[in-house]
């Protein structure tokens, strides 16, 4: 049976559920299969292109958004739901890039500068009203995202559509600050690194991990 998707990441949702117990390596670590984790590393023209960039180089900033579009778009995606906000934010990240690439220091990796803008830009956009979840409880994602179901057999499908909405419940409960700390460890991110994005001290991430860990496992054994 293939792994159904959720937040755009492989996960099967048994083992996400019964990853929940394992402290840092919660429902997320399950959702990185095949995720993108390349965190470690990225070309060391990044900091050129982006001086490029602050010098309105147009084919700089076209190669910069092909490379961080849909690393944004995930995680962003992992943040809120409408489609078009998604949209809307990682175009109004990239176009901060773009206006305010002289504004970098190269005091720490771009990536994590960028990151960094996108996790600010889509916490304004949660705390200006303008919310919405992850996963409505009362959602149809669950039976759409179930569609790799490849055993033919309705109850599967079924049964996989019942436990996939329990894992999206369950993160639509977690804190928006606490889900970005997850959906970054998701994609691969240090804790450090995490911290540099959301902005905040590395025991606190720390914090934040356990904390949704917590929650997360809590709702997971009431079901």
């Amino acid at each position: 049976m293939n792994p159904t998707v959720v937040s755009g990441y492989p996960v099967d949702s048994k083992t996400a559920i019964n990853d929940v117990e394992t402290g840092m390596n919660t429902v997320v670590t399950t959702m990185a299969l095949g995720a993108w984790q390349d965190n470690s590393t990225e070309p060391n023209d990044e900091v050129l292109e982006l001086q490029r960039i602050a010098k309105r180089d147009e084919k700089a900033f076209e190669r910069l958004y092909l490379r961080y579009h849909p690393k944004l778009f995930r995680f962003v995606q992992g943040l809120l739901k409408n489609p078009s906000q998604i949209e809307e934010v990682v175009s109004d990240t990239l176009y901060a890039v773009w206006t305010g690439a002289g504004k970098f220091q190269n005091q720490s990796k771009v990536s994590t500068w960028i990151f960094g803008i996108a996790f600010r830009t889509a916490m304004k956009a949660i705390r200006s009203g303008k919310r919405h979840t992850r996963f409505d409880e009362h959602s149809e994602d669950a039976g759409i995202l179930v569609d790799q179901n490849t055993s033919n057999d309705p109850a599967v499908g079924t049964t996989m559509s019942e436990e996939l909405s329990h894992v999206m419940s369950a993160l639509n409960e977690v804190s928006p600050e606490q889900r970005a700390v997850v959906e970054l460890t998701a994609l691969g991110w240090t804790t450090t690194e995490i911290g540099e994005i959301v902005g905040c001290p590395s025991n606190t991430v720390k914090t934040r991990m356990f904390s949704a860990r917590k929650k997360l496992r809590t709702i997971l054994d009431s079901i």
